[in-house]
């Protein structure tokens, strides 16, 4: 047993990616306030979009079969924690006239994912479950 090697593994695979994310997390969190504050809603909403798709992006990078185990699971964490703060910023956009704003975001976020997975993992049955709701 290698007492050095299990150490870096722990910091290298363990605490380094979840301060890595947590760092994310503030950075998101600290650009909404301001956003809301100079632009309102408008920029709010320009911003999820963009969150989905950076979100969708990763998402479509961490299912690519050509890159890395190690690249495809930071960009599996990387667009999970966007497409959790797309859920989140998107509650930020109820009070605002266009009602039901964030309900649309999410149903666009779950057609996005839902294309993405669409041919290469969807069972038959799961595509026509889908492709219904």
């Amino acid at each position: 047993m290698n007492i050095h090697r299990d150490l870096t593994s722990k910091f290298v695979d363990g605490l380094i990616p979840a301060f890595i994310l947590y760092l994310l997390n503030v950075l998101i969190l600290m650009t909404i306030g301001p956003l809301d504050r100079f632009f309102g809603g408008t920029g709010l909403l320009v911003f999820v979009i963009g969150l989905v798709a950076v979100a969708m992006f990763s998402l479509q990078r961490a299912l690519w079969s050509r890159s890395s185990e190690v690249a495809r699971a930071w960009y599996g964490m990387a667009g999970g924690l966007l497409a959790w703060w797309v859920i989140e910023a998107s509650s930020f956009l109820e009070n605002r006239p266009l009602v039901g704003l964030a309900s649309f975001v999410v149903l666009i976020m779950a057609s996005l994912m839902t294309g993405l997975l669409w041919r290469p993992f969807l069972p038959l049955g799961a595509r026509f479950f889908m492709a219904s709701l």
